[in-house]
């Protein structure tokens, strides 16, 4: 059975889910692990203020503040096991938050060209529509594998569609480098189909 539910809020429900990882260790971090938390935590604080900005102009705010939660959360998170002596799976958590934030962007971009009805001015807006379709798919089914743990199949057939989607979408890359836009939109869909085909295997149903 498929579940029915927006995007948007599929994606806030697999951003809160709890992280499936054991706690583990108990080492402090090296100077360099440091350095890349305190960088991810930056970036996250210009990224949030983005989407915090991209949802004001998109008359999103709830969703927007929503993801801003959550990936707070995950920050809060990673300090404590940071602190604890868990620095791999406080890591962790900070790739969560970042990947919560990221794809609500990409969510509330992607929304945009949707309620311009497909209408767009060049095959290259055209095909960078479909790249961008396909990264947020990307995100949601990386999220899906990470959350909800599929049972071996599925993970196998989720995990081959990916494969066949990501070598589609390098096809079309090399079209749209050979300008050769109409190729690359074709192609490029077709990898999409791939990925939502994954999504779905994964037991969530996803218009497109």
């Amino acid at each position: 059975m498929f579940s029915r539910i927006p995007l948007a809020a599929l994606l806030l429900t697999l951003a809160c889910a709890p992280a499936a990882h054991a706690e583990h260790g108990g080492e402090a971090p090296t100077s360099k692990q440091q350095t890349v938390f305190n960088r991810i935590d930056q970036s996250l604080g210009a990224l949030s203020e983005a989407l915090t900005r991209i949802g004001e102009e998109k008359g999103r705010q709830e969703f927007a503040s929503a993801m801003n939660r959550t990936a707070r959360e995950h920050q809060a998170r990673a300090q404590q096991l940071l602190a604890s002596g868990h620095p791999e799976e406080a890591r962790e958590q900070l790739d969560h938050a970042m990947v919560a934030v990221k794809t609500a962007i990409a969510t509330l971009r992607n929304r945009e060209t949707l309620i311009r009805s497909l209408t767009f001015d060049n095959p290259v807006d055209e095909y960078q529509y479909e790249l961008d379709r396909f990264h947020t798919y990307a995100m949601l089914v990386n999220l899906l594998l990470e959350r909800m743990q599929p049972d071996p199949a599925k993970r196998q057939a989720m995990e081959d569609l990916v494969r066949q989607a990501e070598a589609r979408e390098r096809d079309a890359r090399q079209q749209a480098e050979q300008t050769d836009y109409p190729g690359a939109i074709k192609t490029q869909e077709a990898s999409n189909k791939l990925l939502l085909q994954a999504i779905r295997r994964g037991g969530i149903y996803v218009p497109g």
